[in-house]
């Protein structure tokens, strides 16, 4: 599936966002959700799935995300180093 959909969502949901805000937010949720699955041992699963999982968390969490961090990437990283945990 393809991530435009989900950047577009985001956006929808949260305007205080530009697009590359957006598209880097989606890119870091989406790899932060392939990475915990990993680390669980879980197979891979499709991408519809993840696409899912991704669009579940921008509906539950997508308006906040801008007072969060301006890095998505850093913002990911430090909270799993914090609680050893998955940002979802």
């Amino acid at each position: 599936m393809d991530q435009s959909a989900l950047i577009n969502l985001l956006l929808t949901v949260n305007p205080n966002l530009t697009e590359e805000k957006a598209k880097a937010w989606v890119e870091a949720i989406w790899e932060d959700i392939e990475a915990t699955r990993a680390k669980g041992g879980h197979k891979i699963v499709e991408n519809h799935q993840t696409f899912q999982q991704v669009a579940q968390w921008i509906r539950s969490h997508g308006k906040h995300v801008h007072y969060l961090s301006d890095d998505p990437v850093a913002y990911i990283m430090l909270k799993g180093k914090k609680s050893n945990g998955p940002l979802h």
